[in-house]
């Protein structure tokens, strides 16, 4: 072979250069004549409005939805959701195996991928960000640990339980990843986008807008500045190529606004369309596209408080709110009072919940007095100048709990804090004087874990014991009076029962393991569930067709928009 030919790796770094728009010239001595101009081809741009800023281009440190929508263009996993069904289907691994016993899964991982820099994808790479996964499952106070800590556990296993991967190997094309359990959601898991893969050359660079992230995805990341973020279609994707050549995400907190903004023509779409503004933009002759109420709001206690490790305190706030109050009241219609943390979508109810969560005053009152509450200041974390999935205005709904739990005889502290200004890290990193704080988000992919995950991944992140953190009073519970509830079982008990749910296939006998395990959870009262909430996209008639998914993680590879010429 001639000395000078290119090798396929060579090849195919060249026509990512080329695809980057890297001249020719930079890497060749022989100097390119230009070519004569062409008329210019109208493009197709996507002018999305999210509601809050891109803060993090990194979903493996921030649980932003707006992080999660916009690197769910860029990464990809070995898994990726159905467009329909949300279930996981071949991604960057062409296909797998499991063993009868369904503790080791073997993938073949795809050899004709290419980052949108060049390096080629093989299992070596993905044993790469596999070993970054597991660094920050034990990095301290992160807001996205609960994305790996039942993966791959934590660095003080002290109370904690057996991580989910066992280990992991990877040579050539073959990926194989050994389980200490069977489980059913861990192909789900893998096609979220804190699972997705990175380039091996930026794997351990920040993402800046100097060093902006890389994958694999239909589109590549080329600027990022304030929060907003600039994709291109990326030409060499292995898969099917995008429709629209760009997308322009950029950030208004405001709904009023985003109204605006699209009546005015400046953009195309926007996420969470104001309680108000359903009917103008109907009559206007706006689309609005209303996703399945896949969203959780709800209220989490930080059991590094010493008053929050009383179950009686955490019982009598519980009995103080009235969930359907402000769901009906605040969140828009065709949202629900959440009962427990899994989505109804799922058919896991349990109708003895009921009973656990419902708004009681009178026994609220003398469960209070019956625990060591004497009055002290609680503070309440709320988040400001944002719109969420899982809730409109945060600031109506802070204002709603807060002043049913003052009725209930609670001394409540206002804590509110931007959301631009890091709320989730500091909800995540706050002090023990710190007792509640307000919380939600929208499921990263379609299984119950992606809602248990987020909700408990606080507790086993607790230095220590879990149960010795959260059971101080339970034993207090069963001398006092009849109206408190006490545990059937340990909480680490129930994690165990969760994740034989999970193992279980069988669909009915799987709901029925997990509408009981999540009836014993509840029997902790580990957070307060308030609301499945709906979501709603805006769309102007310049957009033709749009991807609806539950979880928000639109994929745009399919969107489809009339071309622009200005």
């Amino acid at each position: 072979m001639d000395s000078s030919a290119l090798s396929r790796r060579d090849f195919a770094r060249l026509s990512a250069l080329i695809a980057l728009g890297v001249p020719l010239s930079a890497c060749t001595n022989d100097a390119i004549s230009p070519a004569d101009s062409a008329p210019a081809v109208p493009e197709k741009v996507l002018r999305f409005a999210n509601a809050a800023p891109v803060i993090s281009l990194d979903p493996g440190i921030s649980t932003s939805f707006e992080t999660g929508r916009v690197c769910a263009q860029i990464l990809e996993g070995l898994t990726l959701p159905n467009l329909d069904t949300g279930l996981p289907e071949p991604g960057l691994a062409k296909s797998w195996e499991v063993s009868d016993d369904g503790l080791v899964y073997t993938f073949e991982v795809r050899t004709d991928v290419m980052f949108h820099d060049g390096e080629a994808l093989n299992a070596e790479v993905v044993v790469q960000n596999f070993d970054r996964f597991k660094q920050l499952a034990s990095v301290p106070q992160s807001s996205a640990v609960s994305r790996y800590l039942s993966f791959f556990g934590t660095a003080t296993p002290a109370g904690e339980l057996e991580p989910l991967i066992a280990s992991y190997q990877g040579q050539g094309n073959q990926l194989v990843v050994r389980l200490s359990r069977p489980s059913v959601s861990f192909l789900a898991a893998l096609s979220q986008p804190a699972f997705g893969l990175r380039s091996p050359s930026a794997l351990d660079q920040q993402p800046s807008a100097e060093h902006l992230i890389v994958g694999t995805g239909p589109f590549r990341c080329t600027s990022w500045n304030k929060g907003a973020v600039t994709l291109e279609k990326f030409e060499n994707y292995w898969g099917t190529t995008p429709s629209i050549d760009r997308v322009e995400f950029s950030a208004i907190t405001s709904s009023q606004m985003r109204y605006y903004r699209l009546t005015k023509g400046e953009i195309d779409g926007y996420d969470q369309v104001g309680l108000n503004d359903f009917v103008p933009l109907a009559r206007a002759g706006y689309q609005t596209r209303i996703r399945d109420p896949y969203a959780l709001a709800y209220v989490g206690f930080n059991l590094q408080n010493p008053l929050m490790q009383d179950s009686l305190i955490r019982q009598a706030m519980t009995h103080a709110i009235d969930a359907n109050a402000i769901v009906s009241g605040i969140f828009p219609q065709g949202s629900t009072r959440a009962r427990d943390f899994i989505p109804p979508l799922f058919m896991m109810d349990s109708d003895e919940i009921n009973q656990l969560i419902s708004y009681d005053p009178e026994r609220s009152k003398k469960l209070l007095q019956e625990s060591a509450y004497k009055g002290e200041p609680l503070e309440f974390y709320y988040p400001t100048d944002v719109s969420l999935p899982s809730m409109e205005r945060p600031e109506v709904v802070y204002a709603s709990v807060a002043g049913h739990l003052s009725r209930a005889g609670f001394n409540i502290k206002p804590r509110p804090i931007k959301w631009s200004d890091g709320y989730l890290e500091a909800v995540r990193s706050a002090p023990a004087e710190q007792a509640l704080y307000l919380d939600g988000f929208i499921g990263a992919y379609r299984d119950p874990a992606a809602f248990l995950g987020r909700v408990l991944a606080p507790l086993r992140g607790i230095s220590g014991d879990i149960d010795t953190a959260i059971s101080s009073s339970d034993i207090s519970a069963a001398t006092g009076d009849s109206a408190a509830v006490t545990p059937v079982q340990n909480l680490s008990d129930t994690f165990k029962e969760l994740y034989a749910a999970d193992a279980i296939e069988d669909l009915t006998e799987h709901r029925e393991k997990y509408a009981q395990a999540s009836y014993h959870l509840m029997q902790h009262f580990v957070a307060i569930p308030l609301a499945f909430a709906v979501s709603s996209v805006a769309l102007a008639n310049t957009v033709t067709t749009y991807p609806m998914s539950a979880t928000g993680l639109d994929n745009l590879a399919y969107a489809g928009v009339s071309p622009r010429t200005s």
